[in-house]
């Protein structure tokens, strides 16, 4: 039995600019080890 777990963010209608240095920077293999760990956490 597989789980894939996925989560796509839509940043076209992002109005925010005053907070864009806020915003955390994630690499794609930080954010596949942080699915990764979603997954196994939801999966087992």
């Amino acid at each position: 039995m597989g789980c894939l777990v996925t989560h796509v963010y839509d940043w076209r209608e992002f109005t925010h600019l005053d907070m864009i240095d806020e915003l955390p920077v994630v690499g794609a293999d930080g954010l596949q080890e942080s699915l990764d760990r979603l997954a196994a956490a939801i999966c087992g």
